[in-house]
């Protein structure tokens, strides 16, 4: 009897030492989750998403370290190392690489799940063309707001990637202070609005 007595407390000292052994806690991955919604807060489904190191590989779309695409629910979920990201999200003509979006950056935390909203809008290109022999500035409002100016050298054609909208343009000579105005038209998301002086 006192030999199945020790037999038994042997065994239960084994489950004890086995239920109490130490296990080792598996650490939380470090992720992005990113959620696209847009102008109207409606979530993007098939959005591209790419993530990349500085602000020039961002503007220039150059070394990009993670890319993605957001699922139906408009999200995107990356494994990726702990460090400050420059976010680029496209789907057809909308994006968040314009002036007005400023908000593509994040400073990821490790181990953790980080999150991320972005907000993608139409865009189109505005091309302002200088055929006269002097520098011209060209003045822009958007949806009866002023926007910054810019100045065209002689014989130019400059592109910009701006948002889609309605868009007055005026071109003053320089040399001379005479204003011209160049019309209103609307910018679709896509399209490309040109403006040409004289």
């Amino acid at each position: 009897m006192f030999k199945n007595y020790s037999f038994s407390i042997i065994i239960i000292g084994f489950f004890i030492l086995i239920g109490c052994s130490r296990t080792e806690d598996t650490p939380t991955p470090t992720q992005l989750q990113i959620t696209v919604r847009d102008k109207n807060n409606d979530l993007v489904s098939g959005a591209s998403v790419f993530l990349y190191g500085t602000e020039t590989d961002w503007a220039n779309a150059t070394n990009l370290l993670y890319s993605d695409y957001t699922d139906s629910k408009g999200i995107a979920l990356i494994d990726l190392e702990d460090r400050k990201y420059y976010i680029a999200v496209t789907y057809n003509c909308l994006s968040n690489k314009i002036a007005a979006t400023s908000d593509y950056t994040l400073v990821v935390s490790k181990n953790t799940l980080n999150k991320k909203d972005i907000q993608v809008i139409g865009t189109g290109i505005l091309t302002l063309r200088n055929y006269s022999q002097y520098s011209v500035r060209f003045d822009l409002s958007q949806n009866n707001v002023a926007l910054p100016y810019y100045i065209i050298p002689p014989y130019t054609t400059n592109s910009y990637y701006l948002q889609d909208g309605y868009y007055d343009v005026t071109a003053k000579y320089l040399p001379n202070g005479i204003t011209y105005t160049l019309g209103k038209n609307y910018m679709n998301c896509g399209g490309n609005l040109v403006f040409n002086n004289p």
